[in-house]
């Protein structure tokens, strides 16, 4: 509305040579009074228009700030609990990974349990197995007294131990069986 304004009243403007255009305001007979009057009113306009402007401006303005503040927590929100997400899984991994390495660590130490005494920060198992064989060889294993042929062993059935049999109670036994190539 300012514009269009200005650009009415250049046109009432007088030209160059000083004497008022046709359809101006001047040309009408209007006297400056009047003229006044009208300035004033338009200016008076323009400013409401203004003042309506900046207005419906520092309400978007407003709106604006509050839609980003909104944004902004959700987003701080969202970024926080991602975050703590973030650190539970990192402590739940370096739990895990901490067990397993003790896990690891009881196996090693049942498995190789004279290189683990000397050698606890070895985790290598072959390295490990070395070490194990060699402090082994350190040791004096005995060897298992040998029995005689003749010694008495102990009958899992129970009773006394069995007599040898003679040649009669072979042929007693096979006598029973029924062989038809025994003809005795």
């Amino acid at each position: 509305m300012a514009n269009e304004d200005a650009t009415g009243a250049a046109s009432a403007s007088p030209d160059e040579k000083g004497t008022p255009k046709e359809g101006s305001p001047e040309e009408k007979g209007t006297d400056s009074a009047e003229l006044i009057a009208s300035y004033r009113k338009r200016q008076a306009g323009a400013e409401a228009a203004r003042q309506v402007a900046e207005q419906k401006l520092k309400d978007a303005e407003t709106a604006l700030s509050t839609y980003r503040a909104k944004d902004q927590t959700a987003a701080e929100t969202e970024a926080g609990e991602l975050a703590t997400l973030k650190a539970n899984l990192a402590a739940a991994n370096e739990r895990a990974a901490a067990a397993e390495a003790k896990a690891d660590a009881r196996i090693l130490d049942a498995r190789f349990p004279n290189a683990r005494k000397e050698l606890p920060e070895v985790t290598d198992e072959v390295r490990l197995a070395k070490f194990e064989a060699m402090l082994k060889e350190d040791e004096v294993v005995e060897p298992p007294t040998p029995r005689s042929n003749n010694a008495p062993r102990t009958a899992s059935g129970g009773g006394a131990a069995a007599k040898p049999k003679t040649s009669a109670d072979v042929l007693a036994e096979l006598k029973t069986q029924g062989n038809p190539w025994f003809n005795g």
